[in-house]
């Protein structure tokens, strides 16, 4: 991060000289916008548009996408249509006669987009630290810090930042300024699981008939010869994936592989062998040990500009290393969680009875391994008003839900845990290249709402579907080779995935001598282990800062009290760090807006 001067106030530039940001302003006067790349005027106003979207088949992004809601002249003519458009996008409409803001985003909210309401005046920006510059905006909402520490991000539609909101997923709003500013909001999507009954080999072949389908629309309608990448670890989504390009005529020339990791670690060494099978360029990037800038001050603050407003640094700390590479393509596919629906079926969540039952299953998958107990030895805020603020803001939403428990369920994971940990990567993906999504292709999402439960549980229907539909010929090798953390596949009736279970005697030294798994997914325990004392120099060089909020000696006391806990530093300790550093940031930027 390099933090210069403008307009007399202090404002976070990334490193990247290409990077800009939309900044719009509504008042008395009108409509005001600092255009960008993404800006495209017309007669009576502008549309602002980022990503792309298909319609019955056709590809829109850029100016053709502008053009093509340039026509939309209400929002009630924009909600005939928007659940047709199939894409990773957001819109913003304006029309400059009658002072009026139409604003649409996808279904899960990749793109990020913000704003700050004052009673005369509305500023949105794409760049959520310039928003908070310009506004003056830099005091910490308690609320969202108590929310990162325990679930990892922001709940959806508040940021880290007080009197700062970002535009919710599925969502059509209206603004307008008429005497004071006016905001409406209409969610136009929501999922409904409505399972039919079909047999497990009946959802195989749909799942790969859906699949190959949306990748034949990027190879005949996106690609047309263009460089394409494709974010490859060792496991089953990026494979899949694989071998459907390849299928559809992908040229292996054209395609590039993209994996990072440490150069013992299981991605890499699968992915080398999955790329040499098909002949393809392989990218990676190795992170050396002992990952002495995953804890640099430097380098998580860069980190936290990128993503920390919604999200905790770690997330954007190996794309950000990889990123320099995409350079060199056109268009990258990224797995992305693959198979949600699947991956978040089991028996406890179809078991649940009851809303009350939902909510504390919600809280309990989300955790970050801090309980409240762990929180209060380290905080100076009141953890258990929080903590039951906490529970009242997803109570609202499960009640104010007229769906059933399992669809209320999905609903509210894809629009916050999806739309805020899982995509967070979205705009540092997109700085290069323009990013393709297919497991959250809609095709894909509304065929996973009509699969029964038994062909959810254990991803059973997706495993046989790239198993016996897509793995078979020529790509039969793609079967053979190991997948990461897991059993190798073997021929039967059925494809299912299992972990690889440690014996009694590897489970008693893991548990002995709590020695790290070798995976570059959690450096930060690898580390601690190397060598604890450069380890807590960097912990007390990281939260040397003068907090409001936390009390550092105490944060040393909560990692040698957990000190055999991995999980607690796979997902805590990045939390606390995460936060810690954000207030530190934001309270040097408030410092400096207030001397100006």
């Amino acid at each position: 991060m390099v933090l210069i001067r403008k307009k007399d106030c202090l404002f976070a530039q990334n490193r990247n000289p290409y990077i800009r940001y939309m900044f719009i302003t509504i008042s008395k006067n009108g409509i005001d916008i600092k255009p960008d790349k993404n800006t495209y005027f017309y007669n009576e106003g502008f549309v602002w548009f980022k990503g792309y979207f298909f319609m019955d088949d056709t590809y829109y992004s850029s100016k053709k996408a502008a053009d093509y809601f340039n026509s939309f002249k209400s929002s009630e003519h924009l909600k005939t249509l928007i659940g047709k458009l199939n894409g990773v996008y957001t819109i913003i409409i304006a029309n400059k006669t009658n002072k009026q803001l139409i604003i649409a985003n996808d279904r899960f909210g990749f793109g990020h987009l913000f704003f700050a309401k004052q009673k005369h005046e509305l500023s949105l920006s794409d760049g959520f630290w310039e928003l908070a510059t310009e506004t003056g905006n830099h005091n910490i909402d308690e609320m969202a810090m108590y929310e990162m520490l325990r679930l990892r991000y922001v709940l959806r539609g508040h940021t880290i930042v007080q009197d700062i909101q970002e535009i919710e997923p599925s969502s059509i709003y209206t603004i307008t300024f008429n005497q004071q500013i006016n905001i409406d909001r209409e969610e136009y999507w929501n999922f409904q699981y409505q399972p039919k009954s079909i047999p497990l080999y009946e959802a195989s072949k749909k799942i790969h008939s859906c699949l190959n389908s949306i990748i034949r629309r990027y190879t005949q309608n996106v690609f047309h010869g263009s460089k394409t990448g494709l974010n490859l670890t060792g496991g089953i989504d990026s494979r899949y994936l694989l071998s459907l390009l390849l299928k559809n005529n992908h040229s292996p020339k054209d395609l590039s592989a993209y994996t990072f990791g440490t150069s013992h670690c299981e991605d890499i060494k699968i992915s080398s062998q999955l790329t040499e099978l098909c002949k393809l360029e392989h990218i990676t990037h190795i992170f050396e040990e002992p990952f002495d800038d995953f804890f640099n001050k430097d380098t998580i603050d860069e980190i936290l500009h990128k993503i920390g407003h919604s999200c905790f640094y770690f997330q954007g700390y190996g794309f950000s290393k990889i990123l320099p590479f995409y350079k060199n393509i056109d268009y990258l596919l990224t797995g992305a969680d693959g198979f949600y629906i699947g991956l978040c079926s089991n028996n406890k969540l179809f078991s649940i009875n009851n809303s009350e039952e939902l909510i504390n299953y919600i809280l309990e998958i989300n955790a970050t391994i801090l309980d409240t107990k762990s929180i209060k030895k380290i905080s100076k805020f009141n953890v258990c008003e929080l903590e039951e603020l906490l529970y009242k803001k997803i109570q609202n939403k499960v009640l104010s839900s007229n769906y059933d428990l399992i669809s209320t369920f999905f609903d509210w994971t894809l629009k916050n845990r999806v739309g805020k940990y899982i995509v967070s990567i979205y705009e540092i993906l997109n700085k290069n290249t323009t990013v393709l999504y297919p497991y959250y292709d809609y095709e894909f999402i509304d065929l996973m709402s009509s699969l029964p439960y038994n062909v959810l549980i254990n991803q059973n229907a997706y495993v046989d579907s790239m198993y016996k539909h897509s793995f078979v010929e020529e790509y039969k090798d793609l079967a053979n080779t190991p997948v990461e953390n897991r059993k190798v596949h073997h021929n039967g009736e059925n494809f299912i995935l299992k972990r690889k279970n440690k014996n009694f005697f590897q489970k008693s030294i893991s548990k002995l001598f709590a020695k790290p798994e070798h995976n570059y997914t959690y450096p930060i325990y690898k580390t601690f282990k190397h060598s604890k004392n450069d380890f807590y120099k960097m912990i007390r060089l990281l939260t040397k800062d003068e907090s409001q909020y936390f009390n550092s000696v105490d944060i040393i006391k909560l990692i040698k009290k957990n000190s055999r806990n991995e999980m607690f530093f796979r997902y805590g300790l990045l939390a606390i760090l995460s936060v810690y550093r954000l207030e530190s940031t934001l309270t040097i930027n408030q410092q400096f807006k207030t001397k100006s």
